[in-house]
């Protein structure tokens, strides 16, 4: 990637891979016409013109490198009490020294909550990935940065915007980092966490036009992409050791899509990164749990077919459903409209991968079917759904005779679909999003902290391996956070409990730091700091998949 090449990351007539290159710079040659930036010595991000991506681009460049897309996960309740952070947690520790990144909408740097005594901004470090410019953070070659330097000379002047014009126009990254640091200039009063930790912060450009339109996401959603994130994780972790601070990374988004076992690009560069000195990743287990989003069986011969029933809204004519089955049996599906017509039968063979399209009155579905996914080693059976008839489908799944066939399907995540499309006898278990089933990283489940309540609408585990998930429960219900024009409103959500978590987790860092304990400063021992102190209830078995090992405060 050169300066003369770099348009290609933003520009729409481009389409974006994230591949595993593994130091080979011949890998790309492969990809004519093409060019690419790189993550780190393993991973990259390819842009293609994207007149080659159609239809079939899942068989063509596969499902595994295709960017899966990342949606919000913090709203307002109708409360109009709430609760502090800082109110909560018992803790002393400020989390001096220690940066805290987080990965998400911005941040409104003028709000007096990231503003200290002294009138300099808490903010060491801003990557604005939407503005385009030559002030590209080095190595990255798209968007802004800007220093606490540029923030605070932007402070100083009585237009700021002029000086620094990134804007979190959502809210969520803003509070977010409310909840983790915030403490207000003008009152001293403290509403997050660990007030003396600082920040690093990316604002993520939004996902392309292209990519959601191919899994049929609204054009009005909120939507990043996972190769931005991956830029904005590695950018806080080269940020962070230029530094000389720990840094506890916070990822509030979510997706519905993969396997939920752990084992994609994605989670493979979290876990490869997760315990190198200094870095903490905390991960929000999403807001699927009482979505009816998610639906799973085993079936045991004799017994090997299962009808599945979708109720398919009047407002959600596009989006995506996934089917994973267990090898070795092999799954088949039967498609069946509401007016009862056998549409397609997905039959379970020996061709390792397809891909077709079939019509039905206005419907279109393409199918892309694999017979064992590159990462997963799952079967997967994914569905476009085009055009959709409103009512009841049927997927009659069956398995293979003489094996039991285990199985999961899942809708979209609650941005992306309108609340009257939902599966029938949908479980909430196994619906923790993408990618807090990465095996190292800190896991968040959300609870409610005045009544001690499991929020209704977190992620559950395990994941679909059974390898427990989340890790610990943190409070994420009706927190008071700064958000837009400088009002501070409760706000829910499973980005809220792991702002919370990420506070906590900059805690047990500072601690190392003054205990010079400095070979604790990873993942993997702030995950076992959290889980030895969590709370845990007597008489319930831990890890769960409600609690994970129990809830912190």
């Amino acid at each position: 990637m050169d300066d003369r090449e770099r348009h290609t990351i933003i520009n729409e007539e481009y389409a974006d891979f994230v591949v595993e290159y593994n130091n080979n710079l011949n890998f790309f040659e492969r990809y004519p016409n093409s060019t690419y930036n790189l993550i780190n010595e393993k991973y990259a991000v390819l842009h293609v013109p994207v007149q080659y991506f159609g239809d079939n681009a899942i068989q063509e460049f596969g499902y595994f490198i295709l960017p899966k897309c990342f949606g919000l996960t913090a709203f307002v309740t109708n409360d109009m009490e709430g609760i502090k952070a800082r109110s909560v947690h018992a803790g002393e520790n400020t989390g001096m020294g220690i940066l805290i990144g987080i990965i998400d909408s911005g941040i409104d740097y003028r709000s007096t909550y990231f503003i200290k005594e002294d009138n300099t901004t808490k903010i060491e470090l801003l990557w604005d990935q939407s503005i385009d410019s030559n002030k590209y953070p080095d190595g990255f070659y798209y968007g802004t940065e800007y220093t606490a330097s540029d923030i605070n000379r932007a402070l100083s002047t009585d237009n700021p915007m002029e000086v620094v014009p990134s804007m979190d126009i959502i809210g969520e990254g803003t509070a977010m980092a409310g909840v983790a640091v915030g403490m207000s200039s003008d009152t001293l009063e403290e509403i997050g966490l660990v007030p003396g930790a600082s920040l690093a912060v990316v604002k993520l450009k939004t996902a392309k036009k292209y990519l959601m339109e191919f899994y049929g996401i609204p054009e009005t959603a909120v939507c990043y992409q996972q190769n931005d994130i991956m830029m904005g994780i590695e950018y806080l972790m080269r940020s962070a050791k230029r530094l000389g601070k720990p840094i506890a990374i916070c990822l509030g988004l979510s997706s519905s899509q993969g396997s939920h076992k752990g084992e994609d690009i994605m989670s493979n560069y979290l876990n490869e990164n997760a315990n190198q000195p200094g870095i903490c990743m905390v991960i929000g287990s999403g807001n699927e749990g009482d979505q009816n989003h998610h639906y799973y069986n085993k079936l045991t011969p004799p017994n090997t077919t299962d009808t599945v029933f979708l109720n398919v809204g009047k407002t959600d004519k596009n989006f995506t459903a996934e089917v994973w089955g267990s090898l070795p049996s092999l799954l088949e599906v039967l498609i069946i409209s509401p007016d009862g017509e056998k549409v397609y039968r997905v039959q379970a063979d020996f061709s390792s991968q397809r891909n077709v399209h079939v019509s039905y009155q206005e419907t279109v579905i393409f199918i892309d079917s694999y017979n064992s996914e590159a990462y997963s080693e799952q079967q997967l059976i994914m569905f476009r759904f085009r055009n959709m008839t409103e009512g009841i489908w049927r997927l009659v799944v069956s398995g293979t005779e003489s094996l039991e066939s285990e199985f999961h399907i899942w809708l979209p995540i609650r941005n992306f679909i309108s609340e009257d499309t939902y599966l029938f006898n949908a479980t909430p278990f196994t619906t923790i999003s993408s990618p807090g089933n990465a095996d190292f990283v800190i896991t968040i489940n959300t609870y409610e902290p005045v009544s001690i309540t499991l929020a209704p609408f977190t992620g559950r585990g395990f994941t679909s391996v059974n390898f427990p998930k989340p890790t610990v429960t943190a409070p994420g219900v009706n927190l008071i956070a700064p958000t837009l024009f400088g009002a501070l409103i409760p706000i829910s959500g499973s980005s809220l409990s792991t702002a919370y978590a990420a506070g906590i987790c900059a805690g047990f860092l500072s601690d190392s730091i003054q205990k010079e304990e400095k070979n604790n400063l990873n993942t993997a021992f702030v995950k076992n700091m959290l889980m030895l102190k969590a709370v845990r209830r007597k008489n319930a078995i831990y890890p769960n998949p409600d609690w994970g090992y129990g809830y912190i405060q």
